[in-house]
């Protein structure tokens, strides 16, 4: 990366003699958490000054929460002066953070840890804002399009199954085909392969799941009792069935002995 900055850093150089080649090196980046797709531009193809702007989709687990890493990597980084950049977590919870610099390197890099629930659900931004010097300020956004489903789906207690409908909030526009097939492989990962995707032109994604309210919650434990109590009962008729038998035939034979006499 560096070597490809230097290279055009000599290029416009010799073209236009500029006297600061070092504003063309110091670049703002984002390392996403690799569980998520963090290379999705917030446009295509994304003007310069957002280029390095993300939009990274989450789907939230019934009734659960991710924590998920976004790291600031900051090129060119000025160990003597030893900045950190500011951060903005647009109502997420920070879990925690590392600063790394490491021994030898041009750069440095901020991680944030952070919690995301299903009443985050909607579109929030989580921003580091790096100011090296007077000529030098740069801050970059990364947009997290978070999915969660409804609350109360229902449970059919005939087939025990319910329907999840995981929206963006209420915020229902059409989403980009680079954003559906990230939600879509993130929903496949939690729930399989059976996705709903009919009502993506709204950012509605469906899947059908196992559900344990009422009759359902302890149907697996009640057919392996079924089933354990049916073959108890069978053995008991086949040992019983024996036992009759044996003393029909030992009736018959003593009948048969006090007959003779």
């Amino acid at each position: 990366m560096m070597e490809k900055c230097l290279q055009l850093t000599l290029q416009i150089l010799i073209i236009t003699s500029l006297a600061i080649p070092e504003i063309l090196c110091n670049d703002l980046l984002w390392d996403i958490d690799s569980r998520f797709n963090g290379n999705i531009p917030v446009q295509d193809p994304p003007p310069e000054t957002i280029k390095n702007n993300r939009v990274i989709p989450v789907v939230i687990p019934e009734n659960g929460s991710i924590r998920l890493n976004v790291t600031c990597v900051r090129e060119d980084y000025d160990k003597e002066l030893n900045k950190d950049p500011s951060f903005k977590y647009g109502g997420l919870s920070l879990i925690q953070e590392e600063k790394i610099v490491p021994q030898g390197e041009n750069f440095a890099k901020w991680t944030k840890t952070i919690e995301i629930t299903s009443a985050n659900a909607g579109e929030k931004k989580v921003s580091c804002d790096y100011n090296q010097n007077s000529y030098d300020a740069k801050i970059i956004e990364a947009k997290f399009y978070i999915y969660a489903s409804d609350a109360g789906a229902t449970c059919n207690q005939e087939t025990c199954k319910k329907t999840l409908a995981f929206r963006k909030g209420t915020m229902e526009d059409r989403p980009r085909e680079v954003i559906v097939t990230e939600v879509k492989r993130q929903l496949t990962k939690e729930y399989g392969d059976a996705i709903d995707e009919s009502e993506k032109h709204l950012n509605i994604f469906k899947v059908n799941v196992d559900c344990t309210e009422g009759k359902c919650s302890s149907a697996g434990l009640s057919g392996g009792i079924m089933a354990a109590i049916v073959i108890g009962i069978t053995a008991t008729f086949v040992v019983m069935m024996g036992v009759i038998f044996k003393t029909r035939d030992n009736i018959y034979h003593i009948y048969e002995r006090v007959v003779k006499r």
